[in-house]
């Protein structure tokens, strides 16, 4: 999970994401589609990102950081 979470800071234009699928991700980082929906849940579910369709929108850049070390 701490291996989306720094793939969300590195990839952020501004403090958004647009166009990628979760399997997007998961191949990028050579891990399973699944994994990066749970990742994402939970970061969603914590107020740190929102997600709308093929967006991501970074909420709270320090909390994330703090979930990608």
């Amino acid at each position: 999970k701490s291996r989306v979470a720094a793939f969300l800071l590195r990839t952020a234009e501004g403090d958004e994401l647009k166009g990628l699928r979760h399997q997007d991700i998961a191949d990028t980082l050579g891990i399973f589609r699944e994994t990066v929906t749970d990742a994402l849940a939970e970061l969603k579910s914590s107020g740190i990102i929102r997600i709308e369709r093929r967006r991501i929108t970074i909420l709270n850049r320090t909390r994330l950081a703090d979930r990608a070390s």
